[in-house]
């Protein structure tokens, strides 16, 4: 394969994970207007004359577990973003150094913009683009060589590594 092949499957990879910041931040306001929407149901007017009997309406009930069922996948939605997010950076970490690293982690991991990124190292414009450049050129072989070839998604990179990719050519072959 050609360094320009590698450096677009690392570009591939890493381009979906810059969004994982930006959805973690939309999904935490969610749970904010969540709670508060539990809260308002859930809330008790004192400023009335209390009536004895009745109890809690069925209604109630059910909106406040829809609701919570609601922040429940949410904070699950959040817990795996995270997770993809985490395995992005676990490879970056392995493929590169120095201010290769800062730069695709600040651009990549934390969703910031390359001129972000550059504003951590000492580099000029063209620098940092080189050095991006080889960073992504990093990444795209350490996943052409060490993952499954055709995945190169967070997601598939955490559950498919070398041993079970072997394991299903065996089993195909045999």
């Amino acid at each position: 394969m050609t360094d320009k092949e590698y450096r677009e499957i690392g570009k591939e990879f890493l381009e979906p994970i810059k969004l994982i910041s930006m959805k973690i931040k939309s999904l935490k306001e969610d749970l904010k207007h969540l709670q508060s929407d539990i809260t308002t149901i859930g809330a008790v007017d004192y400023s009335k004359e209390r009536l004895s009997g009745g109890g809690t309406p069925g209604g109630l009930d059910r909106q406040i577990v829809r609701i919570e069922s609601k922040r429940d996948a949410v904070h699950k939605e959040i817990g795996a973003l995270i997770d993809e997010r985490e395995t992005a950076a676990e490879i970056i970490n392995q493929c590169t150094t120095g201010k290769t690293n800062i730069l695709l982690m600040r651009e990549y991991i934390d969703g910031e913009s390359a001129k972000y990124a550059k504003s951590f190292t000492n580099l000029g414009k063209t620098q940092a683009s080189e050095l991006k450049r080889l960073g992504l050129i990093n990444v795209g072989k350490f996943l052409h060589e060490t993952y499954y070839p055709s995945m190169y998604t967070a997601k598939t990179v955490k559950s498919r590594t070398i041993p079970n990719y072997i394991g299903i050519v065996r089993k195909n072959h045999i």
